[in-house]
């Protein structure tokens, strides 16, 4: 390349520096050969006094945009400008408006430099000059970071539905993940600990031997890296167990809980949980009376997949004690007065295909980031995904005759949504055992034991999958015996 350029920029190179920051810029505005300026900015400029020039009202917006875009001017030399404080976040918000910028790590080193404000990057990006695939390409650069990509989404100068718009549009990768965990907490867990709702971890560890136990429904994992040596157990926190009749009498199971995990790994070697739970036995009573229904679980399933099996009938001469999808019938009695409840009935939430399950399980995060990460509220939301099994039906009472058993509560579900899923150890999501019948008399009978539930993965590389154990509960025993529930079913998807 020749020099100087076409005969401007005079000889020696002390010569061109003794000038000022603004001469030099009126010189650079005056060069047609871009190549030419990006090289000299690249080799004989100092960061300092780039950063002036580029800084300089003789120099158009336009002109410093298109020095900066240029291939031969790096992407570290441009990262040092924009870090130089002889730089103003107005001067480079001015240069981001021209729209003239056509490599997205270049827009992405600009959106990162110290010198340019969260403020004025989120003002920018709220405009819209450039197509969204272009934000969304500088997004996911390694050149912006996930700490400054977040403090710009979470600026006020970006509206929350332009804020998810970008984020929806990301791919579900390493950056997604770096930027919905930037900032949480790693934890832990060597001891028994609970957690409740929605919990947000950089890299959550369960030693061995030790159980995480999740509260609340649904009960949500968000990390960058989930580790499991341990047990990770949902609690029960499904539809509730229909009443005993009178006290003595088995109560229903609670239905399993709804767990969902959104991680980038997922290395399980022991299990995770989201069984139902057992009915209650029967012991003896003083009164005579016929169980409470179990209640209704939410089932989501893709098309008519069977996710959720069928709860077992209790022991019953009557026409009740029922099981249902997929809570356990309660135990009935030699009377058709005093009967165990029927197990709770399930509300479908039906996908057309694995695909727009995912779909929804992504932005469900995403939204929940938005309104409780970076305090904004988009003018609509995806609700996270909440299933829970159906509750088991309660065990019915005769007084000297029997005291039935509670059906077993249906299995809950687990959605997963990982990119690497290394699974040596279990998932579980079974129906709880039904209740055993009393020893009141003649016609002490078990409660029908939940049916399974399910579970929906999504993963992009499995490394193993492991054993995924969906069975019903069996059904309690006496002196006639529950049925046992019938297994649920498991959708794998990639994403």
């Amino acid at each position: 390349m020749p020099y100087p350029p076409q005969g401007i920029l005079p000889p020696p190179a002390k010569t061109i520096l003794e000038k000022s920051a603004d001469e030099l810029a009126a010189i650079f505005q005056s060069v047609t050969d871009l190549d030419y300026l990006a090289a000299f900015t690249q080799s004989v400029l100092s960061v300092k006094l780039a950063a002036k020039i580029l800084n300089s009202s003789a120099l158009s917006p336009t002109k410093a945009a298109q020095i900066l875009d240029n291939t031969v001017l790096s992407c570290d030399k441009v990262s040092a400008i924009c870090n130089d404080t002889n730089i103003t976040s107005a001067r480079l918000k001015s240069i981001l408006d021209t729209g003239a910028l056509t490599d997205a790590n270049k827009l992405a080193v600009i959106l990162e430099g110290d010198s340019l404000t969260a403020a004025d990057a989120a003002s920018h990006i709220q405009s819209a000059i450039y197509p969204d695939s272009f934000y969304v390409s500088a997004l996911q650069s390694s050149y912006l970071s996930a700490g400054k990509a977040q403090s710009i989404l979470a600026d006020t100068n970006l509206s929350a539905d332009r804020t998810q718009t970008l984020l929806y549009a990301m791919p579900v990768d390493s950056k997604l993940f770096d930027i919905l965990t930037y900032g949480a907490s790693d934890l832990n867990v060597t001891s028994s600990t609970t957690i409740t709702g929605v919990n947000r971890y950089g890299t959550l560890s369960i030693a061995s031997s030790v159980g995480l136990y999740v509260d609340g429904q649904p009960g949500v994992i968000i990390a960058k890296t989930l580790k499991n040596s341990g047990a990770i157990i949902k609690t029960p926190t499904g539809a509730a167990g229909g009443a005993a009749a009178v006290a003595g009498a088995g109560a229903g199971g609670r239905g399993g809980g709804g767990l969902i995990i959104f991680v980038y790994d997922l290395i399980n070697s022991y299990y995770i949980r989201v069984n139902g739970s057992p009915g209650g036995s029967g012991s003896t009573v003083d009164a005579s009376g016929s169980g409470g229904d179990g209640g209704a679980g939410v089932c989501i399933r893709v098309g008519t997949d069977p996710i959720f099996g069928t709860g077992g009938n209790g022991y019953t001469l009557g026409t009740k004690s029922l099981g249902a999808v997929n809570g356990g019938g309660g135990g009935g009695t030699n009377n058709s007065a005093f009967l165990g409840g029927n197990g709770g009935s399930c509300t479908f939430i039906t996908y057309p295909d694995l695909a727009s399950l995912a779909a929804d399980i992504r932005k469900s995060v995403i939204d929940w980031f938005i309104v409780n990460v970076l305090g904004k509220t988009p003018s609509s939301t995806v609700a996270l995904p909440n299933p829970y099994g159906s509750g088991g039906g309660g065990g019915g009472a005769y007084d000297n005759y029997g005291a039935g058993g509670g059906g077993g509560g249906g299995g809950g579900e687990l959605l997963l949504l990982c990119i690497n899923l290394n699974n040596t150890g279990y998932f579980y999501s079974e129906g709880g055992f039904g209740g055993n019948g009393g020893n009141e008399g003649s016609a002490d009978y078990g409660g029908g034991g939940g049916g399974g539930g399910g579970c929906y993965i999504f993963c992009r590389n499995t490394i193993s999958i492991g054993t995924l154990n969906r069975g019903g509960g069996s059904g309690g025993t006496g002196d006639g015996s529950g049925a046992g529930g019938t297994g649920g079913a498991w959708g794998i998807g990639s994403i």
